[in-house]
């Protein structure tokens, strides 16, 4: 059920204001898990794994492994394996099961990623387009997501700027959510812990989502009131707190 029923808006119950709202949060959700993915594949660029399969079930081995690597290590190629029947990837950043292969085109500054059947909750197909740079540095991996990504029926317009590390990661820049406008959404700070990237949605703990709306910028803070409630505001009219996993995509649910 969605949070909006109950919405109160500084005393007005203006219905304009509050769609505006529920699109910002979807939107949000949607453009998060599309970060995570994104994310996800190209921090392999500089983590490649150590094995030709690295399947759950056995011993010492992980998710994804790394199959027919080509090339020097300042231009190479190499394809992802996330086995058939799925698993979720060591890194976190997807709590669902991957499956299926993505190749990674290094070119020694920018990766360059394209499809063979994977899938995110073995039911999303992924396509599209994801490219971007990336570069490690001694505690993270900065990287930057561009592209028209497709996960199951979503698409979104990535341009961002990525910080993955131990204690997390950090989006920064716009997100154009296609699904059902084409509003840019700007992401600012946003937070996403270990512990925050469950499912039924990963929840950030800090940060803030734009949303160029309908006349008026909507905002969606992720840090107040906190434990994956948010507020929103349009126009200076504040939410009271509202779960941002009412609004959650289909991305990480089967």
């Amino acid at each position: 059920m969605r949070a909006f029923a109950w919405l109160f808006v500084a005393g007005c119950s203006d219905t304009k204001v509050i769609a505006e709202m529920e699109r910002a949060l979807t939107a949000s959700n949607v453009a998060i898990a599309h970060g995570l993915v994104a994310s996800e594949i190209l921090s392999h660029t500089h983590d490649v794994p150590d094995s030709t399969l690295r399947h759950p079930g056995e011993t010492g081995f992980g998710c994804p492994g790394v199959i027919d690597k080509q090339g020097p290590e300042d231009n190479f190629f190499l394809t992802l394996d996330y086995a058939l029947d799925g698993c979720v990837p060591d890194s976190a950043l997807v709590p669902a099961a991957v499956s299926g292969h993505a190749g990674i085109q290094w070119s020694g500054t920018i990766t360059t990623v394209s499809w063979d059947g994977l899938m995110v909750d073995l039911v999303n197909a992924v396509s599209g387009t994801l490219s971007g740079p990336v570069e490690t540095a001694e505690t993270a991996t900065m990287m930057g997501p561009t592209g028209a990504l497709v996960i199951g029926s979503s698409t979104v317009d990535l341009d961002l700027a990525v910080e993955f590390a131990n204690d997390g990661i950090t989006f920064d820049g716009d997100a154009v959510v296609q699904d059902d406008l084409t509003d840019p959404l700007v992401l600012e700070g946003v937070v996403l812990a270990p512990t925050d990237i469950t499912l039924p949605c990963p929840t950030p703990s800090a940060g803030v989502a734009r949303l160029d709306g309908d006349g008026k910028e909507v905002v969606v803070d992720f840090a107040l009131p906190g434990d994956g409630l948010v507020t929103v505001e349009r126009g200076g009219r504040v939410s009271e707190s509202v779960d941002l996993c009412a609004y959650r995509s289909e991305i990480f649910t089967k």
